[in-house]
């Protein structure tokens, strides 16, 4: 059975709950990293292997599939310097 308490200020009054709550704040402690075309043409080219799984490509290489995919529209229309297949 949890407790209401009434804690008073100067400035306001408030009714709270006697129970806290712990909030775990996750940050990300790396900065943005930058690929090369060749790294990318890598990447896409492994995750376009017979059999292979674009989810356990991108958790290889810690990334998002969302970027293999983006990475794969760039190289298809020779945004990545390789001539569009």
């Amino acid at each position: 059975m949890e407790a209401d308490v009434e804690t008073t200020s100067t400035h306001t009054s408030t009714l709270t709950s006697a129970r806290s709550e712990v909030v775990e704040v996750v940050t990300r402690g790396e900065r943005r990293r930058l690929w090369s075309d060749e790294q990318k043409q890598l990447i896409v080219a492994e995750a376009m292997q017979p059999g292979a799984l674009v989810t356990e490509v991108a958790r290889r290489w810690g990334i998002g599939t969302g970027l293999i995919y983006t990475w794969r529209r760039q190289m298809r229309q020779g945004e990545l310097g390789v001539v569009p297949v």
